[in-house]
């Protein structure tokens, strides 16, 4: 019988594989039973305390790239923008204080007073002041906690946070005018098209794909995926 965690490992899979190729989607499932087998012999904390990620896994085309989308091309604008919004009081800082400790708890980097901790409420703010179509919307604290891990400076994760939701036209999903159901819509016909006995099993439970798939927009995957693997996904989408 299917558990909850095989149906979306394999919606997930039926989704993935319209971006990626067979080969590719092996490789990935690979690395991440590696990644998982590391996790499960709660090593975690060892690992990230000596060599966190390698910020090589993006290269410099792909940042380049997600940095183009951005309107904030001129890296003297960016770091004036950056710094004028991230002091600015933010309408959203109960929200984002509540999300802060949500986001990967178990890494020592990320505890309160920690170096991303304090890293990640600063953009978080930021941004809420800067785009005011999106504010603050849960799911962004894990794009923007993966992103510290590719990015020495906090603008730098600012500008690559407001490209990626450019990029992928994000102000149309999660901001005022949300069209996050026409999106789901759209995954739930792949899905019976692609993945009919998922959709059936769920059924039978009372459940829909949103259960699990709203986050998979929401974050672009950022909720969904390790780091190494996401950073390797978005690389692919990009």
């Amino acid at each position: 019988m299917l558990t909850l965690k095989d149906i979306q490992l394999k919606s997930s899979f039926q989704f993935i594989s319209f971006f990626l190729d067979k080969q590719t989607i092996i490789s990935l499932i690979s690395i991440t039973k590696r990644i998982n087998h590391l996790f499960k012999k709660d090593i975690y904390r060892k690992i990230t305390e000596k060599i966190i990620y390698d910020k090589n896994n993006f290269n410099d085309g792909v940042r380049r790239s997600v940095f183009s989308f951005s309107p904030l091309s001129s890296e003297a604008l960016l770091l004036k923008i950056y710094q004028e919004y991230k002091f600015m009081k933010s309408l959203y800082l109960e929200d984002i204080q509540k999300d802060l400790p949500r986001t990967f708890p178990d890494n020592p980097l990320f505890k309160p007073k920690g170096e991303y901790y304090i890293k990640l409420c600063n953009i978080l703010k930021a941004y809420s002041n800067y785009n005011s179509k999106i504010g603050y919307a849960q799911g962004l604290n894990f794009l923007v906690g993966h992103s510290l891990f590719a990015f020495d400076k906090e603008e730098e994760v600012f500008i690559f946070i407001d490209g990626m939701i450019h990029k992928f036209e994000m102000e149309n999903i999660i901001g005022l005018k949300n069209n996050l159901e026409i999106k789901m819509n759209m995954i739930g016909k792949l899905l019976r098209s692609h993945a009919k006995k998922v959709i059936e099993y769920l059924s039978r439970n009372g459940l829909t794909h949103d259960f699990f798939t709203a986050n998979w927009i929401l974050t672009i995957f950022a909720n969904s995926m390790r780091t190494e693997i996401l950073f390797k996904f978005w690389s692919f989408m990009i």
